[in-house]
């Protein structure tokens, strides 16, 4: 292998094997995108995921708390004291 590049073909030079051609930028910037187009589908997919397990989260918590209240209290939105006044 020689140590310079040398305008000389491979053949010229002595060399036996097949030369590689020169790939500019341009050349992968198709692979580029399509990775890029998978990270950030990757990405997406994660933070739906992530945000699915929240409410699934957030449902568990309300309807632990939905139990403790009452039908008016889940409908006002606020806890009502309870009466301790005797009735009777």
């Amino acid at each position: 292998m020689p140590d310079r590049i040398s305008e000389k073909s491979f053949e010229n030079q002595g060399i036996d094997g097949v030369p590689t051609q020169h790939e500019g930028i341009n050349s992968k910037r198709s692979k580029r995108k399509e990775f890029n187009q998978q990270v950030k589908k990757y990405r997406k997919t994660k933070a739906n995921y992530k945000n699915n397990q929240e409410k699934v989260i957030n449902r568990g918590h309300l309807d632990s708390l939905s139990k403790h209240f009452s039908f008016n209290e889940k409908k006002s939105g606020q806890r009502v004291k309870p009466r301790t006044e005797n009735l009777y």
